[in-house]
């Protein structure tokens, strides 16, 4: 068992084996929360080439990680100003993940999608800005998002990074007082 802490969250790893020919962390299972109570993550089968934690930063890097399975649940977020405050860098990079169930609740914007498959080059997370994403590509279905008014869901989808998206069994509703919109659409690239 280990766990380490990055910003706001604490990530443990159960289940630990380490592979010394080849530097690779394997966990059985690794949870992610928060004290916020904004993010709560379970990933089974899990792989880490390297671990580099900064103890004087609080940054961290960690290469080659992957999953066979996963739930993840996102429940609102603080604004950049808040997370930049003692905030540390991140770095993921050859990122591989199978088989994740993802809930956000935001609001009133609620969305939920099973992904096949999840690949990045690297994810950059630096205090005060946007997350960086590169290499992107998922792939999943059951994508829905609603609100109080609207509905969208896509039966199945495939992002590639610097390509077409394509969305199968796209549909909107929305409902507005006596007004109501419906749109289905079989695919769209």
């Amino acid at each position: 068992k280990g766990y380490f802490k990055f910003n706001d969250f604490t990530v443990l790893l159960n289940s630990i084996t380490y592979t010394g020919g080849n530097s690779q962390f394997n966990a059985d299972e690794v949870l992610v929360n928060n004290s916020s109570n904004t993010t709560a993550a379970k990933a089974k089968s899990v792989t880490m080439k390297g671990i580099f934690i900064n103890e004087n930063t609080g940054d961290i890097s960690i290469s080659k990680i992957g999953w066979q399975q996963a739930d993840i649940n996102l429940s609102g977020f603080k604004s950049s100003e808040e997370k930049s405050k003692g905030a540390s860098f991140m770095s993921l990079t050859d990122i591989n993940g199978n088989n994740t169930k993802v809930n956000t609740v935001l609001g009133s914007k609620k969305a939920a999608a099973f992904i096949d498959h999840l690949a990045a080059t690297a994810f950059l997370l630096k205090p005060g800005e946007k997350p960086i994403i590169a290499g992107l590509v998922i792939s999943g279905r059951d994508l829905k998002v609603s609100d109080t008014m609207s509905n969208i869901d896509i039966g199945s989808f495939a992002i590639t990074d610097q390509k077409n998206a394509v969305l199968e069994n796209f549909s909107y509703r929305n409902k507005h007082g006596a007004d109501s919109t419906s749109i289905s659409i079989p695919k769209l690239t």
